[in-house]
């Protein structure tokens, strides 16, 4: 799991990292899970792919006006 929280309380969207190769459509049922951001690798943890995903998906978008 990768958070980023600011002293002021600001938050990210979480990314959650899977290990495997594919997400099944069913993980993710609850309003809840929904808030979270997902990401899959073949180990489990976080690599290039998944880190530029999330800098230009959640990241960027979400610091912009910071």
């Amino acid at each position: 799991m990768v958070e980023a929280v600011a002293t002021d309380g600001f938050f990210l969207t979480p990314l959650i990292i899977f290990g495997g190769e594919n997400q099944l459509a069913g993980w993710h049922k609850t309003e809840k899970e929904m808030e979270f951001w997902y990401g899959n690798a073949t180990m489990g943890f976080n690599n290039n792919k998944i880190c530029l995903e999330y800098m230009e998906k959640i990241f960027e978008p979400e610091t912009k006006n910071r």
